[in-house]
Order: C-alpha cells, then structure tokens, then sequence
C-alpha cells in the first residue's frame, strides 16, 4: 500500500509463521501446488520425460474462491455446558492447515463464525451473553458470533469497513487468525427448563463485503468452512 498500511501479506505472514521453518514447515507450493497423482508427463509425444506423479506439481493453485481448500483450513471446537436455566456454549476456531493468516490478502474477505441457538420448535433462545455480528455483516447482522477479518477505514471520510486501500487508508482492526493459532469466544443463552435444544456453530467464509457486493451486482456465494451441531436432550432440571 501507497500510504504504508500492509495489505497483501500472505508470504509475510508464512514467514513468521512455524511453516516456514526449513526442517519441519510446508512451502506454498506444498499446499496451492500439490500434485495430483495421476499426470506422468506434461508433454507425451511432444519431448515431455516420464516422472513420478508424486514429483510433478499442479499449476492450479487453488485460493480464496476454492471450496475444497476452504473446507480443510480450519477446525471447529464446540463445547456446551448448562444449569440454572442457562447454556454456556464456548467455541473455539482453530487455523489448522493454512500457512497464513485466515482469511488472508484481499481486506475484502471476512470469515463470520455463526451462532444459531433454537428450542425445539426452532424458536431463538436469549442470549444473554457474547457478541453479536455488526451491520456490516448484512444478512448475518445481529446474530450471535465472531468476524474474522482486517477492518479499514478510509481516512478522508472515516468510513469503515472500506476495501479503498489505494486511498489513505489506517487498519481499524485485525482478527484474523494467524497459522496454527486460536480463537475461543464464549455465549450464555436462556435454556428451556424441560424442553430440547440445539446449538448449531457454522464457519462462513465470504469473498466480499454484503453492501459492496449488492451494490456492484456480484453474486458470490458463500463458502461453508465448517459446521457443528450439537442436540441437547432435557438434561437440564430445575
């Protein structure tokens, strides 16, 4: 960036990282370039040597938009206690397999961890502790949850969150994840006192902000990360 803020920093962050420790860490292209075990050749007929598969490269280098790649970088943990009429629901996201920060680059990717609480009817349970998601998260504002994300904000009209880093932009805030690092968050919810309920924890991972991608017209589907779900039977009695 022009103006000093870092924004493309997926080497940076490898480096810092245990990956890239030459003895035990994993290159780039041990994970965007993994070779597919089949390809023997790259040019039969045409001058191409027969090699073993193991040691021929793909050249695909899967990203942000692959949902294969997505759905082995992180890990879910789901932990769920209750009394006295209330849950206490902690949950943990661990970056198991990227050797970056998750999500990493673009400031226009974020990774929303979704809390859905519902009796057995599939009415909301209360929370009555733990975040919300903002605003900006536009169809996921307000729910239960954590964003994963870098926050800019454009220093000219102190608009936030701004993909605009060409402009002079300072970093209101990072939450992303960094390789093989954890973020645990914990919501207590109103519990039914005989009634089931089902605690349902999901890893969203989106290609761009809601309004931006509204207003350009981009249909960009979420990816699903991760998801838990965990029943509770009427264990709970008053």
């Amino acid at each position: 960036n022009f103006w000093g803020v870092p924004i493309y920093e997926s080497y940076a962050e490898w480096l810092a990282s245990p990956y890239s420790d030459p003895e035990t860490g994993q290159t780039c292209q041990d994970c965007h370039m993994k070779p597919d075990g089949i390809t023997t050749n790259f040019a039969p007929g045409r001058g191409g040597v027969e090699r073993d598969p193991q040691t021929i490269f793909s050249h695909d280098f899967p990203g942000g938009a692959d949902t294969n790649l997505l759905q082995n970088t992180a890990e879910l943990q789901v932990e769920v206690t209750h009394e006295n009429g209330t849950a206490q629901v902690t949950i943990t996201v661990t970056n198991t397999e990227a050797g970056h920060h998750i999500p990493t680059d673009s400031p226009l990717r974020q990774i929303f961890l979704v809390i859905i609480a519902i009796d057995s009817t599939g009415k909301p349970l209360n929370l009555l502790e733990g975040a919300l998601l903002p605003d900006w998260a536009g169809d996921l504002a307000g729910q239960p949850g954590r964003y994963y994300a870098k926050i800019l904000q454009q220093l000219w009209t102190e608009e936030t969150p701004t993909s605009a880093y060409w402009t002079k932009t300072r970093i209101l805030e990072d939450t992303r994840i960094a390789a093989l690092e954890s973020d645990t968050s914990t919501y207590i919810f109103e519990i039914p006192e005989t009634d089931d309920f089902t605690i349902e924890a999901t890893l969203i991972y989106r290609r761009a902000f809601y309004d931006l991608a509204y207003q350009k017209g981009w249909e960009i589907p979420d990816i699903l990360m991760e998801e838990i779900i965990v029943e509770e039977s009427k264990r709970y009695s008053p």
